[in-house]
């Protein structure tokens, strides 16, 4: 016996699920042995203009298909060997845990991550033993996760709000009798997770200048990885546990001389997020439903995804506009849902998800009958999907071309196994 597996290529972390019995299981990371949960996507820093830290922490899925070249080494390292090593270690943990072997996956990775890089990261897991891959978009899969327990013919209309450490993303998708159909996607890559990060990071090190404690001119790369993991918990235990004061301790080798104790209250934090930070994505969640010719009212859940969507600030916004309506977020939505599909392209069960992987005219998007009855055309017309491609090509958007183009073929392809 083999599984088919879920796995979510995430940004600062891995999670990965597999269908047992019709049951979703979630497979617990393991623990190294200083009891730290492994499986740990990678940062990189990088120099930059645009914040006030004057770096940012690039993602090591991103940087897949670039060179990186290491002081004190005469050889370049290619990040997707990382990567590959990382899931190679994934499918023995896996295999481990389950008691079987791995025959396909689906991964779970953004819409808007590039094709070419999505061409690396399937070529990447085939190498790695994973067997058969599909890729699925995130939104999508959290869709699928949600909707799995629901009733064949329960229909309604979901609005998907996620916000990842690399972007921000929303899809409107239609689930009628355990079918998805996605109305509308929409993304940008600012604001984000990682957006938040350094300006928290940026305001801890304002705070400490306020004291007169200034951070050494050369803090090695380690340490501000370090800073920024106490800034990403800091976040995570104001947005989770709703705390209103914490305190965060800064260890000596940061601050340069001393531990440093600062403390913060719930007001203080909010106050890092710009509040015209969140109206941008209210601003696309906005125009998606103008787009598809709805209203907050038509939408029957709010489905958040992505850490930071824990964050208050962003809650009560959701709620303004859609009232009782949100489903908060859960960690293992994504890797779930991409189970959910994995297991049925395993057994060749129709593909239960449509997706639309750019914004078209929602009039393009027509309501799925529980019946549809073509006509035998003598001669099959590929014309206009190809024609819609070279336009969206022609627009300058290459990388959505190639994102459609390839669902086509994933689909023609499963279409050829059940015929088979």
């Amino acid at each position: 016996m083999s599984i088919a597996i879920g796995l979510d290529f995430g940004s600062l972390n891995y999670r990965a699920a597999y269908m047992l019995n019709n049951e979703i299981v979630s497979i617990p990371k393991p623990r190294d042995e200083a009891g730290i949960r492994t499986w740990l996507g990678m940062i990189l820093l990088e120099p930059t203009p645009n914040n006030s830290l004057g770096f940012t922490f690039s993602n090591l899925k991103y940087q897949i298909g670039k060179r990186y070249d290491w002081k004190g080494r005469n050889s370049s390292l290619l990040p997707e060997d990382t990567v590959k090593d990382i899931f190679v270690n994934i499918k023995r943990a896996i295999e481990i845990y389950a008691g079987e072997e791995i025959s396909s996956a689906v991964l779970a990775v953004p819409a808007l991550y590039p094709a070419s890089k999505r061409a690396i990261v399937r070529r990447l897991a085939e190498e790695a033993g994973f067997g058969k891959i599909d890729l699925i978009n995130d939104c999508t899969a959290a869709a699928l996760a949600h909707t799995y327990d629901e009733e064949a013919d329960q229909a309604k209309t979901l609005l998907l709000y996620s916000m990842g450490v690399t972007g921000f993303e929303v899809s409107l998708i239609r689930s009628a009798r355990q079918h998805l159909r996605e109305l509308f996607h929409e993304g940008t890559k600012s604001p984000s997770g990682g957006d938040f990060d350094i300006q928290i990071m940026a305001t801890i090190i304002e705070m400490l200048q306020q004291e007169n404690i200034h951070l050494p001119t050369k803090v090695l790369t380690n340490q501000w990885f370090e800073f920024r993991q106490l800034a990403y918990e800091l976040k995570e235990r104001f947005a989770v546990h709703e705390r209103e004061r914490e305190e965060l301790i800064l260890p000596s080798h940061i601050t340069g001389t001393e531990e440093v104790r600062l403390a913060l209250s719930d007001q203080d934090f909010e106050s890092i997020i710009k509040k015209s930070q969140i109206q941008v994505t209210l601003d696309v969640v906005e125009q998606a439903l103008e787009d598809a010719g709805m209203t907050p009212d038509a939408v029957d859940e709010v489905i958040l995804v992505g850490g930071s969507t824990q964050m208050g600030i962003i809650q009560r916004h959701l709620k303004e506009l859609f009232g009782d309506k949100l489903v908060l977020p859960r960690d293992n939505i994504i890797a779930e849902g991409a189970a959910v599909q994995a297991d049925r392209l395993a057994q060749l069960k129709d593909d239960t998800v449509i997706e639309v992987p750019v914004n078209i005219p929602i009039e393009q998007v027509k309501p799925e009958p529980s019946l549809v009855i073509l006509p035998r055309p003598t001669e099959p017309d590929f014309e206009p999907l190809l024609a819609y491609a070279r336009e969206i090509a022609n627009a300058g958007e290459s990388d959505k071309a190639i994102v459609f183009l390839e669902e086509l073929e994933q689909r023609s392809r499963l279409l050829r196994e059940q015929l088979s």
